[in-house]
């Protein structure tokens, strides 16, 4: 009897930016992603945006604590961790968990309603 194990893969999300796929992804988990050329890297699950009924998830990619403070208050181009949208003008921003995200001036102003995981 063989015994496969569920592969973690590597998707292009709406918004253009890269997410994760897999059985079972639960926000907050480190996963071993695998590439088409079979390479692995650990990522840490962010949002999860989808569930289909048979448990196959998309969710974001969560942003490690070193990258952030690079540019912790310094405006710089990207996708919008909340809404998804590009922007020219991210934002260094805090949800409620005290988890950071970078956001559009838009959910900026909805700062106490920010929710990055």
């Amino acid at each position: 009897m063989t015994t496969t194990t569920a592969t973690i893969t590597w998707t292009k999300l709406r918004s253009g930016s890269w997410g994760i796929k897999g059985h079972g992804l639960v926000s907050g988990e480190t996963v071993t992603v695998t590439k088409r050329s079979g390479e692995t890297k650990s990522a840490t699950v962010g949002k999860v945006l989808w569930t289909s009924d048979d448990g196959v998830s998309i969710a974001t990619v969560a942003s490690s604590t070193a990258s952030r403070t690079s540019h912790s208050a310094s405006q710089h181009g990207g996708t919008c961790d909340e809404c998804g949208r590009y922007s020219r003008n991210l934002v260094l921003a805090y949800d409620l968990s005290g988890i950071a995200g970078d956001v559009c001036p838009r959910c900026k102003r909805e700062e106490g309603t920010l929710s990055f995981c």
